[in-house]
C-alpha cells in the first residue's frame, strides 16, 4: 500500500487500532452488529462498502465469524 509514497518525503503511518475494511457485498446491519460483538467498533462509513473500524488487533476483525466471511479486505 505504501508504494506510491516511496519517493515522497512524507510517509503514511497506520493509526493504532484503526482499520479500513471493504465488504465484498452491500453491508448489512447484522454484520456490523457481529463486529461489535467480536470487539470491533464501526467508526465511519465511506461508501462503496468501505468503513473504518476500531479494534484491539487486526485478528479481531479477520476472525469475527459473523462478519469475516463477507470481507473483501481489511488493512491498518
Amino acid at each position: 500500500m505504501t508504494a506510491p509514497w516511496e519517493n515522497n518525503a512524507i510517509k503514511p503511518a497506520a493509526v493504532p487500532y484503526v482499520y479500513l475494511a471493504h465488504f465484498a457485498f452491500p453491508v448489512l446491519e447484522s454484520w456490523l452488529d457481529g463486529l461489535r460483538n467480536c470487539g470491533a467498533e464501526p467508526l465511519l462509513y465511506y461508501g462503496n462498502d468501505v468503513l473504518s473500524l476500531r479494534a484491539a488487533s487486526l485478528d479481531v476483525i479477520r476472525n469475527c465469524p459473523t462478519a469475516a466471511p463477507y470481507l473483501s479486505w481489511v488493512e491498518p
